[in-house]
């Protein structure tokens, strides 16, 4: 598999030559932990990453709501807080605007944006991986999203986390995550990517961050269910986890090998239908170059079936993604084309995109990843 679908490339040779890497996945018997036991972190440079979902209106709907309550139920009025992983600063700029707090973010990837303002004086960026060198910024509410997943060393890394933090009762640590439940129960094959280190569910985040020196306050399901966001506060007792019950490991396991069969399964399918369409001469186009985008025409890419694939964010377009070798194309390449299918790789957006392709006028049959 490609090892990174945040990263994408000037020229269609630089995408086929990206770095590929394996996937094995593996449970933990005692603490339902998942993980690429294939992984190498060498393969993985998050200087260079560029994806975001922030042009998707949904999305957007989605951090609003998730910054006001955060705000609403910790009471982050007023205080400083660090986002660890900030990316391009757009959450943590809300956080602060939210609550007139102060703010640091901290990430080797981030860049002054239009949408964030690199001068604001109550906000401050830095251009680098977070360590101990930084443990003088505390903060009273620290968020990493969508970082620990794609860590060598989760465990290691979210316990450095409790520096950033003041050391009291009333300071919190905010992670968010890939709901690994929703993944494998809904059998979500084309989730699965190479840079997702670690797959938690809601009980074994929860465990994970008992280990990593936290008392879990709270555990959520966000995002319709794909996301997970737990909050936790320095464990001072330093109590150990409960122990994981032999049903739920049960449960677990059965779900797994589900898993594993039905997408022997799906790619079966697939491949037959892809020879079906070159059989009639028929095409599709792809609309949405994330992670399920990206996997599906690594695994099935062949130009004559599958022509183009199209994506709302402008920082994408004209670029080739890893692989494959696509171009990402606007989506007003279909407006030129009118196609007669569209196979929407990430049906999360799926209502949101066909109210797009009827506004542009298109009368495509739609499929869904």
């Amino acid at each position: 598999m490609p090892v990174q679908d945040g990263v994408v490339y000037n020229t269609k040779e630089e995408a086929k030559q990206s770095p590929v890497g394996d996937i094995s996945l593996v449970i933990c018997q005692n603490c339902l932990y998942i993980g690429n036991q294939a992984y190498d972190s060498s393969k993985i440079h998050f200087t260079e990453y560029n994806y975001s979902q922030h042009h998707s209106p949904k999305y957007q709907r989605y951090i609003t709501s998730l910054i006001s309550d955060l705000s609403k139920s910790h009471h982050l009025f007023n205080k400083t807080v660090v986002d660890v992983g900030c990316g391009k600063g757009y959450f943590i700029n809300e956080l602060c605007k939210a609550g007139q707090n102060k703010g640091f973010g901290i990430d080797p990837s981030y860049e002054v944006t239009a949408e964030v303002s690199a001068n604001q004086e109550n906000l401050t960026f830095i251009k680098d991986f977070y360590s101990d060198k930084y443990a003088d910024i505390n903060g009273d509410f620290v968020s990493c999203r969508h970082v620990v997943d794609e860590l060598e060393w989760p465990k290691r890394f979210v316990s450095l986390l409790k520096g950033a933090l003041r050391e009291n009762d009333d300071s919190l640590v905010y992670l968010e995550l890939p709901n690994g439940l929703t993944t494998f129960k809904n059998e979500l094959f084309w989730n699965i990517g190479y840079a997702k280190r670690s797959w938690f569910t809601p009980t074994s985040l929860s465990t994970f961050i008992q280990y990593c020196g936290f008392q879990m306050v709270q555990v959520k399901e966000l995002f319709d269910d794909q996301y997970l966001g737990i909050v936790g506060k320095i464990n001072f007792s330093n109590s150990e986890p409960e122990a994981i019950p032999e049903e739920l490991l049960g449960e677990m396991n059965t779900l797994l090998n589900k898993f594993a069969t039905n997408f022997r399964n799906e790619i079966e399918y697939w491949k037959n239908k892809i020879k079906a369409l070159e059989a009639a001469n028929e095409q599709i186009f792809v609309w949405g170059a994330g992670m399920r985008g990206l996997n599906f025409l690594n695994a099935f890419g062949n130009k004559k079936v599958i022509p183009a694939i199209v994506d709302i964010n402008p920082n994408r377009q004209g670029k080739y993604l890893p692989g494959s070798g696509y171009r990402i194309d606007s989506i007003d390449l279909l407006k030129s084309i009118n196609p007669d299918k569209i196979l929407i790789s990430n049906p999360t957006y799926e209502k949101e995109i066909k109210m797009q392709a009827a506004t542009m006028g298109l009368t495509s049959t739609f499929y869904s990843l």
